[in-house]
């Protein structure tokens, strides 16, 4: 049954890209629970969350963990969105299995977030996981106050946020990076330079303009 939407705030993410990171700093900076398993804060979710989340802004999948793809179809007075963004190229070795028909709601998500008409704001999985300047802003976008950042001991967090997501993610393999969490192009160098080209050439025909716009840090071949 769907429960009523309790922010003003939507989060737009693929699935491992960056959630669960700001749903640890937003709860360990404020003491708010946020939607999702539970992670620092173990209390019942309260009206007026932080914010609500959905992995398919588009209802393009039944998938279960892309849930609540019902806050987009069933509520349309969301007032600021943030989308956030990894490599698309990692997402197709992790996520999809190389198969670009299971990133149909990734595009859906990247369209739904261009046309949206709200406040809205864009953050890549290799900024703000890596830089505190550039965490600030997308916590800021969330209401939190930037002092709250101030002794924020980023690597100490990084840790501990890491610990949480496998146990939470343990079905799921839990992080693949923990030994090397600064290599953003881990699972994509499993794949052949072919496989990147063809997904890169699925999706900038799925995105058109949107893609260079969006994903153009991404680039693997002359456009």
């Amino acid at each position: 049954m769907p429960q009523p939407q309790l922010s003003p705030t939507l989060v737009v993410s693929i699935q491992r890209s960056g959630l669960n990171w700001i749903r640890y700093c937003v709860e360990a900076l404020t003491g708010r629970r946020t939607p999702g398993r539970v992670l620092l804060v173990d209390t019942p979710l309260q009206a007026p969350t932080v914010f609500d989340r959905s992995h398919d802004a588009l209802g393009l999948t039944d998938r279960a963990d892309s849930a609540p793809a019902w806050v987009v179809a069933t509520r349309h007075d969301h007032r600021r969105a943030l989308l956030l963004l990894r490599d698309y190229r990692e997402t197709f070795v992790r996520h999809a299995s190389g198969d670009p028909a299971q990133m149909r709601h990734f595009v859906g998500n990247i369209r739904w977030f261009d046309a949206f008409e709200g406040e809205k704001l864009v953050a890549w999985y290799e900024d703000f996981t890596q830089d505190a300047a550039a965490l600030a802003p997308v916590l800021r976008f969330l209401g939190v106050e930037p002092e709250r950042l101030e002794g924020f001991d980023l690597a100490d967090h990084q840790a501990r946020s890491r610990a949480l997501y496998d146990r939470n993610q343990a079905d799921g393999g839990g992080s693949m990076t923990r030994a090397d969490p600064t290599n953003m192009t881990f699972h994509q160098s499993r794949a052949s330079p072919a496989d990147l080209a063809r997904w890169e050439a699925w999706t900038r025909a799925e995105l058109g303009p949107l893609f260079d716009r969006y994903l153009g840090r991404y680039t693997t071949a002359p456009t």
